[in-house]
């Protein structure tokens, strides 16, 4: 199987629409529980390309099977901090996609002007804490019943990982 890395294009809306949607539904990963409307989802990518966001796609054999993004955060005094999102197909996973997905993000990130990306992960998502410490993430809080499915509470970690500016 072809593994590539690349920056998010046009085309490639809709087949990040359909992960999206399956890594919402798993209900474990993501805050959201299913993708928002299509036309929505493109509305939201679209304005990655248009602000030169850093976001990446995953492609297997030319087929998207995961992305990583960072946009910024709300307010002036928090313009050097990105929030970095990131899904991948069930079957991908543990097979070094996910790095190196987040390996582009991060470095696009830095070139971006974003000097703290932070993240938020399920405290029991062992997998992917180990992920984003191997990046440099260090844990900085927990929120207590942060994540809530079906009734059911879970802590999450709020991580971030400091860079310097690119000169």
């Amino acid at each position: 199987m072809q593994i590539s890395i690349e920056a998010l294009q046009p085309a490639q809306f809709d087949a990040i629409w359909q992960v999206f949607d399956t890594v919402a539904r798993e209900k474990h990963y993501l805050a959201s529980q299913c993708a928002p409307a299509p036309a929505q989802m493109r509305e939201y990518l679209q304005a990655y390309i248009d602000k030169g966001q850093p976001y990446f796609v995953a492609l297997a054999d030319g087929q998207v099977c995961g992305w990583c993004g960072v946009q910024p955060v709300h307010g002036q005094a928090r313009a050097h901090v990105g929030m970095l999102g990131m899904g991948l197909l069930p079957a991908m996973r543990g097979q070094g996609i996910g790095e190196r997905l987040m390996q582009a993000a991060l470095k696009a990130a830095q070139s971006y002007g974003f000097t703290r990306v932070e993240l938020a992960v399920r405290a029991d998502n062992a997998r992917a804490i180990a992920l984003y410490e191997r990046q440099g993430f260090v844990r900085e809080g927990l929120l207590r019943d942060g994540f809530c499915v079906d009734g059911v509470y879970f802590d999450m970690h709020t991580m971030a990982l400091l860079r310097k500016p690119v000169v």
